[in-house]
């Protein structure tokens, strides 16, 4: 039986595309429960062998007929692919496979994005890039907070703040806890650091203050 975890369903939940493409796919989990939940097409990805054996070894077991590409990034993704899903890489590693490849994301109607590490980069580079960010949530699993994006061709104004702590969030008690962890963090890092070697952390704090005072009336 397969072990769903809060995040992949929490990302598996705004699949929406008419033909999916799991970027990075590793069990390939996600291509699985669109064909065999959604009744979706898709494919699972992945620039490394072992993962698409596992994935391959799981689509066996569960008898179901899903392409599995070894590549590196979107660029040869088939042309049918309309929605990718990237999720569990860093934000700046989902920034080069997109900036390296602008014309097919740009064929793309959507995309889901789960970054383990620097979404603000992330979130910066979509947006002046040409990119909405449309929705996001985030998921706590332990100790770590995963971010979710949901995200469209389109503008988005933006400021340092938003590329912070987000566009468009879920405001629930999991978004609260975040906050108070971030801002926790960043404090603890302003007792131990000089203060001329601060600066974000100044930035962090202020944008924190900002987003968490309408939550606290």
């Amino acid at each position: 039986m397969i072990r769903r975890s809060l995040r992949l369903d929490a990302i598996y939940a705004w699949v929406d595309g008419n033909v999916v493409a799991d970027i990075g796919c590793d069990h390939g989990y996600i291509p699985l429960w669109c064909v065999q939940d959604k009744g979706i097409k898709a494919y699972a990805c992945d620039v490394a062998s072992k993962p698409l054996e596992r994935a391959r070894a799981l689509f066996k077991q569960e008898e179901a007929d899903i392409p599995c590409l070894l590549m590196d990034g979107i660029e040869g993704l088939p042309g049918d692919v309309d929605q990718i899903v990237i999720a569990g890489m860093g934000g700046q590693l989902i920034e080069h496979i997109l900036e390296r490849s602008k014309a097919r994301a740009m064929r793309l109607d959507s995309m889901i994005l789960s970054p383990h590490k620097d979404v603000h980069l992330l979130r910066s580079y979509l947006r002046k890039a040409g990119w909405r960010i449309e929705k996001e949530r985030f998921v706590q699993e332990g100790n770590h907070f995963y971010p979710i994006l949901y995200v469209r061709k389109g503008n988005e104004p933006g400021d340092e703040a938003s590329d912070y702590y987000g566009y468009h969030v879920v405001e629930d008690a999991t978004y609260g806890a975040y906050l108070v962890a971030e801002q926790k963090k960043w404090r603890m890092l302003e007792q131990r650091v000089p203060a001329d070697a601060f600066e974000e952390g100044r930035k962090r704090l202020v944008a924190l203050e900002k987003r968490m005072k309408p939550r606290n009336r």
